[in-house]
């Protein structure tokens, strides 16, 4: 275990410069045939160096005299860091980029068998980190959260306690890198990129209703609104909206207005409604062709339909050019979209409760730009009597707005990050 973690660490390093010194050293006495035998189980030894990753192969939930106990089995040591949120309670685990072998069901049965978890979740955060989120029922103490020999393997281990209030704990130290965000000089010919909000619903589309009678044509408006402030405090963004009051706007109109004004990143805002009671939860949706399951499906059906209500027809509407050109613009704006809509989940996970599944794919309307990445955000559920109190408040709103910012700033950053090793057009 321990060559294994040398081997990982130290061939990458050494094969740049192994490889010219062997071919030079060998080509006149070993054969060609050979020589290349060589080379490729150097090259195969190094890509299983490098793509080797701790492996969680299982979780285990227990009960003990000192409170209840999850371990997490793992072949090898590795550094963690835990800490717990409020606003909603929340009891957060990262770990280094794993290969995670246990089912799901594992993971969710945690939650089942806790008297204090009511939800977990499991995810990629940032790229080299694995965040594993618990979503707290009540407030619980941290007795212990430690690495340690577990027969052949290693238990991460945490046991904690019932607590009568919530008091922030930190254990661990695992830090992942965070993502530069250059700040382009006064000489910089790169233009502030133009951030299109679009505010779901508005006049005689009052979009989901909640049961205190909150329209989600509201919630979005304030939504917008309190987000192009904390877009434009940065300095780095400029900022529009598709309406700015109480009006309806036919829903191929608001991509007209995206790309008139030439946004660089298009941002629908919506508030969602279900018959479950108690579906809640943000989510994001990038576009998908055929929508990615039946929620999904019905949901785009129902927000496409709303060009009829004032009196506009969709098939009146100029149809989508079918080309070439536009086929390849649109993956690469695709793409984009979904690289904008996993960042911002990432960003979210620490902010506000997420939907199970949270990135998820759909045909909506808004979403069909060949050339402006775009994304749907549903912030929550109208129908959950809860989160319509949460949609309403405006330290949620705060926390959404911050947790949006912060996606596309990284965004942008890597956009420009590659346009400047690239020699490219960064303002693209």
């Amino acid at each position: 275990m321990l060559m294994s973690r040398l081997v990982r660490r130290l061939l990458p390093k050494l094969v740049p410069k192994l490889v010219p010194k062997l071919v030079q050293g060998v080509r006149r006495s070993i054969p060609r045939t050979a020589m290349v035998w060589l080379l490729a189980g150097i090259v195969a030894l190094a890509a299983d160096a490098v793509a080797a990753r701790p492996v969680v192969s299982d979780v285990q939930l227990a009960t003990e005299t000192e409170g209840r106990v999850v371990r997490f089995i793992v072949d090898e040591p590795m550094d963690f860091r835990l800490f717990t949120l409020a606003s909603p309670l929340r009891l957060v685990l990262d770990m280094p980029a794993i290969d995670w072998r246990p089912p799901q069901s594992q993971l969710e049965r945690v939650a089942r068998q806790s008297a204090a978890v009511r939800a977990v979740r499991r995810g990629n955060f940032r790229g080299e980190t694995e965040r594993i989120v618990f979503d707290l029922k009540n407030p619980m103490k941290i007795v212990q959260a430690a690495l340690q020999p577990h027969g052949t393997k290693f238990a991460l281990t945490i046991r904690w306690q019932d607590a009568a209030s919530y008091q922030a704990q930190r254990f661990g130290d695992f830090r992942e890198v965070p993502i530069p965000l250059p700040r382009p000089t006064r000489a910089s010919p790169v233009e502030q990129p133009l951030i299109v909000l679009d505010p779901g619903h508005g006049g005689v589309d009052p979009g989901a209703v909640g049961r205190r009678g909150t329209h989600e044509k509201t919630v979005t408006l304030a939504m917008a609104k309190r987000l192009e402030k904390a877009l434009l405090a940065t300095g780095r963004f400029r900022v529009a909206l598709t309406r700015r009051d109480d009006r309806f706007l036919p829903l191929r109109e608001r991509t007209r207005i995206a790309r008139r004004l030439g946004a660089r990143l298009f941002v629908s805002l919506h508030a969602d409604s279900a018959l479950n009671p108690d579906a809640r939860g943000l989510s994001v949706y990038s576009l998908s062709d055929k929508a990615s399951d039946r929620e999904a499906a019905a949901l785009a059906k129902q927000e496409n339909q709303a060009d009829t209500l004032a009196g506009f027809s969709l098939a009146d509407e100029q149809p989508d050019v079918v080309s070439i050109l536009i086929d390849l613009a649109q993956r690469e704006t695709k793409n984009r979209s979904v690289r904008f809509a996993n960042q911002l989940v990432q960003t979210m996970v620490l902010r506000v409760p997420l939907l199970e599944r949270p990135h998820r794919h759909a045909g909506f309307a808004v979403l069909k730009s060949p050339d402006i990445p775009a994304v749907l955000v549903e912030l929550g559920f109208l129908s959950h009597p809860d989160e319509e109190r949460l949609l309403l408040s405006d330290k949620h709103r705060s926390a959404i707005a911050d947790g949006i910012v912060a996606a596309i700033a990284n965004f942008f950053a890597t956009d420009l990050q590659s346009a400047l090793q690239s020699g490219g057009d960064a303002s693209r």
